[in-house]
């Protein structure tokens, strides 16, 4: 009998053990998100295996943990990462790209942390990229309308010493940003109570 209630016990730890690695372990995604998706906090992190296209609407909800390990997620349609003021959303090595020239994408972001990603946001593109509520670290930024930042095929690295946000019509506010380039803004843009 007690041989049987070791046994149980050591399988009941055993199966608990492996139950919270399983847990902690998150969400792998890649590809094309073609319908509307929802990114919850049960399922974070969510881990960027390759990059991602939003054809539909992808909705981050508050308290998720995006691992972007460099790769895009490219907003066609809509994103909308929506941490609340006790459940930020963390984004971590995320390049975000809105759209292109065709295809309008819109983001918009509010009450989350950014740390160490890159934003992609085409100018001419009215009423894009909405930045609220956040903190903003060791980011940067790139602009397509200047010709000589296309060469670097998505990667903006301190050329003349600025950083863009761009989108014609964006609205940058009540933000803090920290460890950053200077920030350069479109005369279309909102840009008010921010931080540095």
């Amino acid at each position: 009998m007690i041989k049987k209630l070791i046994f149980l016990a050591v399988f009941v730890c055993v199966f608990c053990i492996h139950h919270e690695v399983d847990a902690t372990k998150g969400t792998d995604v890649k590809g094309l998100l073609r319908t509307d998706t929802i990114w919850t906090k049960e399922g974070s992190p969510y881990n960027l295996v390759d990059n991602i296209q939003v054809g539909g609407k992808l909705t981050i909800e508050p308290g998720v943990t995006v691992i972007g390990n460099r790769k895009d997620i490219a907003v066609f349609g809509e994103l909308e990462v929506s941490g609340s003021k006790d459940k930020k959303v963390r984004l971590i090595s995320v390049n975000l790209k809105g759209g292109d020239y065709l295809r309008n994408g819109k983001m918009t972001i509010s009450n989350s942390d950014l740390f160490k990603c890159s934003f992609d946001i085409p100018y001419g593109i009215k009423n894009s990229f909405i930045l609220k509520d956040s903190w903003i670290d060791d980011s940067f930024g790139q602009s397509l309308f200047t010709p000589q930042f296309n060469d670097y095929n998505g990667y903006f690295n301190d050329y003349n010493g600025y950083s863009y946000f761009f989108g014609d019509g964006a609205i940058i506010e009540r933000n803090i940003f920290a460890n950053i380039l200077p920030i350069s803004v479109s005369n279309n843009s909102k840009f008010i109570n921010n931080v540095f």
